[in-house]
């Protein structure tokens, strides 16, 4: 979702917020070390990064930050 679009407020003019957002297992989180999840979170930005440059070609040299996150 482009939040940008449901507020303008959100984001400075010419910028734009998006959020990818999907449900995991817990299990497949909780029993990792502080390393391992680090190491998931950053894959797993990865990848979604990369299906979205499938989606929209050039859009991942348009990300200036991002971040993971569980609960």
């Amino acid at each position: 979702m482009d939040y940008g679009q449901a507020d303008s407020a959100i984001a400075p003019e010419g910028r734009s917020v998006g959020a990818i957002c999907c449900i995991d297992y817990p299990d497949d989180w909780e029993k990792l070390s502080k390393e391992e999840y680090k190491r998931k979170k950053e894959e797993t930005a990865q990848i979604f990064i990369r299906r979205l440059e499938k989606l929209i070609p050039g859009s991942s040299s348009l990300i200036e930050y991002y971040e993971i996150g569980t609960l």
